[in-house]
């Protein structure tokens, strides 16, 4: 790698700058159309992929890095501090919510990681079923990939359990003019209000209900049963915390019991003894 000298860093950093200034206008525009493909995404996406494989491990990369950054400060967007030069340049570009640039900058760190080309980066996001699902699948913590795993085998002991549950139902809900065809086999939802005593009443159908809608209260269900189960877990560590705590407790009592006893007494001279002294 070539050292460059400072008038060359400069002509680079205006170069990467021009580039990332020009893909926020086609940013702009692809904002205000109807992309249902995400085409244009992809392509903005690519070409951020390939900025940064323009600069990364260059003599220039510092130099770029600062001027993002001070062109983001200007915009009153905070940077912390390690943040990925990915990530910097998907800030650049998109100038959007965390949780967007989060997701993107996650893709195309995987991108990297698996030395996805820019030719091949938007067949490859494509393929795998769209930016989200790669961040969320591949660019996952280790941690957040457990969570998922977790959460994908309680979503199928829901499954199961309702599927037993149609047995014995906990009630049954007349047919009403809001009610989906009598039949279809399918789970609906229902509406119902919780009294003081913990009773619900169940008031209604909810009509239209879509696969989505379901699918996301049977999530609900599995996450309230992993979170029931982690309190459980907490509270039995917290009992096991305290039992211990307690018989260290009652063990130092009993050392220091024995200490006390243990001690040198005074000697008492007998009557004999008295005598023998005399």
């Amino acid at each position: 790698m070539a050292k460059l000298s400072a008038m060359q860093k400069e002509t680079v950093v205006i170069t990467v700058i021009n580039k990332m200034n020009s893909l926020s206008t086609q940013r702009d525009e692809w904002q205000v159309q109807y992309d249902r493909t995400n085409t244009a995404l992809y392509g903005l996406l690519a070409e951020c992929l390939n900025i940064y494989n323009e600069i990364k491990g260059t003599t220039a990369e510092k130099e770029v890095i600062a001027q993002i950054k001070e062109h983001l400060a200007q915009r009153n967007m905070q940077v912390k501090a390690g943040t990925s030069v990915i990530n910097l340049i998907v800030r650049y570009v998109f100038n959007s919510d965390r949780r967007r640039i989060s997701s993107y900058a996650r893709a195309l760190s995987v991108a990297i990681k698996e030395a996805i080309t820019v030719e091949d980066f938007a067949g490859w996001v494509s393929a795998f079923g769209g930016i989200e699902e790669v961040a969320r699948v591949k660019g996952a913590t280790p941690e957040t990939q457990q969570k998922n795993f977790e959460l994908g085998n309680q979503i199928t002991a829901v499954h199961e359990f309702l599927d037993l549950s149609l047995e014995t139902p906990l009630a049954i809900v007349p047919k009403t003019g809001l009610s989906d065809v009598a039949g279809s086999g399918e789970f609906t939802l229902l509406i119902g209000k919780t009294l003081g005593n913990g009773v619900t009443q169940v008031l209604s159908i909810i009509p239209d209900t879509t696969q989505a809608m379901v699918d996301m209260a049977i999530k609900k269900i599995a996450q309230s049963l992993i979170n029931l189960s982690s309190q459980e877990e907490s509270i039995d560590k917290q009992q096991v915390r305290d039992e211990a705590a307690e018989k260290a407790r009652k063990a130092a009592r009993s050392i220091g019991s024995a200490k006390i006893s243990s001690r040198k007494r005074p000697a008492v001279l007998s009557s004999k003894k008295l005598k023998v002294a005399a």
